[in-house]
């Protein structure tokens, strides 16, 4: 696979809680990109199990390996479902990810709930991704410490790239049109040697390998939210 045509694969954007609006740079991005595509969730309700689940779809219908680009709670779906398929993953972008603490396997932590209650955090990858990944993380998002970021990005061995009070990175931070962030996408892409995600989609490794079945990461947050859910 050529440079070109690293470019020109599908790329699926995946907003956070509450959907990307008109407004959002999500949405200013997705019509400035050749062959992309939105992944409807039901933007009210984050549960990880469902919205991983329709990621993944997005990813297996894809005609071929696929760039994401992520927002907030959209991230911790957005990991989940492509360490199911790494073999079709071109790249993640993971923009001001949400915090895992504030999400039950069942949806957004209440307000008040008890820190005890189980979250989200035991259910994503506790260790380095197999495909390449930027993230961009801003110094006071109300929904991340910066730390907390740095220390995710850590863990799946992604590039990191911190913007200075940028807030959450979304409408209500002035976050609209985002020429840098597409530039930082579009770096990002040309940064990567198409030669690795051939070899990626030959490799009998098992970390390269699709996870299917009740061993995939899933099935496994599928049955963690059937357990919370009492059913």
């Amino acid at each position: 696979m050529t440079e070109p045509a690293m470019t020109s694969l599908t790329t699926l954007v995946v907003p956070g809680y509450h959907g990307s609006g008109k407004g959002h740079w999500q949405s200013w991005i997705e019509q400035r990109l050749q062959h992309c595509q939105r992944v409807q969730q039901d933007w009210e309700h984050p549960i990880l199990a469902y919205w991983a689940q329709n990621i993944r779809c997005a990813i297996d219908e894809a005609p071929g390996p696929v760039w994401l680009i992520a927002h907030s709670f959209g991230c911790l779906a957005t990991v989940a479902a492509a360490s199911d398929r790494p073999q079709k993953i071109a790249g993640l972008m993971l923009v001001a990810p949400a915090s895992p603490e504030r999400f039950t396997p069942g949806g957004a932590m209440l307000e008040g709930e008890s820190k005890q209650v189980e979250n989200v955090r035991d259910l994503l990858p506790a260790a380095r991704l197999p495909f390449p990944s930027l993230m961009i993380a801003s110094t006071n998002d109300p929904f991340m410490p910066h730390a907390g970021a740095q220390a995710l990005a850590i863990q799946w061995g992604s590039d990191f790239v911190t913007l200075e009070n940028a807030g959450h990175i979304n409408i209500a931070s002035g976050f609209g049109p985002w020429p840098e962030g597409l530039e930082m996408f579009r770096q990002f892409q040309r940064s990567q040697n198409p030669d690795e995600l051939a070899l990626r989609g030959q490799n009998d490794h098992p970390s390269t390998l699709a996870m299917r079945g009740r061993g995939s990461y899933v099935a496994r947050i599928r049955h963690i939210t059937r357990r919370h859910f009492g059913y």
